[in-house]
């Protein structure tokens, strides 16, 4: 399944603005903070995300929602939940010292960041690293400590998030598995229960 971010994702690999990286590629990248990856930037909401953001900042999920996120109809007309930028461009969540102000519950997306990958539906995993136009004020020159996607992401406390991520792509596999196409206004009267079978019970 190549799903919208996926999509987006091989588009930016195109331009330039992204690059295909091995497993094993020792890249050079320290975050300083700056907030930088945080503004005009799109933060995808798998379930998991959803329930974790929600419980973080002592929400319902769907009352998280209804104040900082949106959904939108993706690929296959499958749902697919955002943060909601403010009206200057950023997440909802960024500081004004630029810090996350929801780090220890931020999203999948921003603790992978700068890297991003394509789960194939046999399983194997792709990785990217963005360009430096989305984390200039970030230390990636040649004097900054390289590490492989692995080392990185040890730190970053990723292992529910990307578990998650898994669940939910399978799910998203499923429901197109069962896909017939289907016009706007049926669409419109499915999408309630897709939300719930992605996102769960809450909407």
């Amino acid at each position: 399944m190549t799903d919208v971010r996926s999509s987006r994702l091989l588009d930016m690999v195109s331009s330039g603005s992204a690059r295909e990286i091995a497993g094993d590629e020792r890249v050079p990248f320290e975050c300083r903070g700056c907030g930088g990856c945080c503004s005009n930037v799109e933060v995808p909401l798998t379930g998991h995300d959803l329930r974790t953001l929600a419980a973080g900042t002592g929400h319902d999920p769907k009352t998280f929602m209804d104040r900082y996120g949106q959904f939108t109809l993706g690929s296959g007309f499958l749902p697919a939940a955002r943060l909601k930028l403010t009206a200057a461009g950023h997440c909802p969540f960024l500081q004004t010292d630029g810090r996350c102000g929801v780090h220890p519950f931020r999203p999948l997306a921003c603790r992978l960041f700068p890297f991003a990958r394509i789960v194939e539906a046999d399983g194997t995993v792709r990785w990217f690293k963005f360009g430096e136009e989305r984390h200039s004020g970030c230390a990636s020159g040649p004097g900054t400590k390289r590490r492989t996607v692995g080392e990185y992401l040890d730190g970053e406390g990723v292992a529910g998030a990307l578990e998650g991520e898994h669940e939910f792509m399978d799910r998203c596999r499923e429901l197109i598995a069962q896909g017939r196409s289907f016009d706007l206004l049926e669409a419109l009267f499915a999408y309630r229960s897709r939300v719930r079978a992605l996102y769960g019970d809450s909407f």
